[in-house]
């Protein structure tokens, strides 16, 4: 059985420091305010021997192999599972950039994913294997991805799915054990101070909520292409509806042509938390 080993950082220690200057390098949300509560260091000595074989495994078959820190949000609930078992990419199916675990360079993109109805939240920082990266930008994500294609001239599969490669601020593995939890970040979110709005505008429910979304993540993709999910979180064309911006595929904001309401997936899970607002 695997042995968890949890211990708080002294905020004056450079291990701490480096770790807050890297979650406070970029803002997390406009308009709002994370405050560091506390980091953990996580020792699993299982999963950390599980990993070393693993970088091994890569080192030999891809002759080139770099750890590369992943930031990946989850709410509280699950973290102790996953610092005792690690991610498992197994629940995790594929969308746009293929089944497995989410991780960005970006501590503002998995902020998205962690506690959103309590102040408190935190988030796990992670060591992640890289060898081999397809890049699939946004403007590419036309169909899902279910298994990444051969490198050219190989007979193996890229290991790494990103965005970027060179930001890596979205990145997907599938293989197991190739990611290991290093930290968990325990934070608190406050709101600023309200900034003076313009006066409202026709439509201005619609505006206001399109507006707001917009500023909810510096990666959101403005799309001009129509799309729709059926109940398998498959992206196809749909004449219907028009997503207006798509977030790496997970959290969609719609307008729906025919009823006049706007649908955002808050959760990121496969069902539409919905939001109307009348025209």
């Amino acid at each position: 059985m695997a042995s968890v080993e949890r211990i708080k950082l002294d905020p004056q220690s450079a291990e701490y420091k480096g770790i807050a200057q890297k979650f406070n390098s970029k803002y997390i949300v406009k308009f709002k305010k994370c405050t560091i509560l506390s980091i953990e260091k996580v020792k699993n000595e299982a999963l950390d021997q599980r990993f070393q074989s693993k970088r091994q495994w890569y080192e030999d078959k891809h002759g080139h192999v770099k750890i590369v820190k992943g930031w990946h949000g989850t709410v509280k609930e699950n973290v102790a599972s996953i610092l005792k078992n690690n991610f498992d990419e197994s629940k995790n199916f594929g969308r746009c950039f293929g089944p497995g675990v989410s991780f960005s360079s970006l501590p503002s993109y998995a902020y998205h994913f962690c506690d959103k109805k309590t102040p408190e939240a935190c988030m796990l920082l992670a060591d992640v294997l890289v060898s081999n990266v397809l890049e699939l930008p946004a403007s590419e994500k036309y169909g899902i991805l279910r298994v990444p294609p051969c490198v050219p001239g190989t007979n193996f599969w890229y290991d790494t799915v990103a965005k970027d490669k060179d930001r890596m601020d979205v990145f997907v593995k599938q293989d197991k054990d190739a990611f290991l939890p290093t930290h968990v970040v325990h934070f608190k979110r406050a709101d600023a101070p309200p900034q003076a709005q313009p006066a409202p505008a026709a439509n201005s429910d619609l505006h206001e909520l399109m507006e707001s979304l917009s500023l909810y993540h510096d990666n959101f993709d403005l799309i001009d292409h129509l799309w729709s999910y059926d109940n398998e979180d498959h992206c196809e064309g749909d004449e219907t509806d028009q997503f207006l911006h798509k977030y790496d595929s997970n959290q969609v904001v719609r307008l729906d042509d025919g009823s006049n309401h706007v649908d955002y997936d808050y959760d990121s899970d496969s069902d539409y938390d919905y939001y109307d607002y009348e025209l």
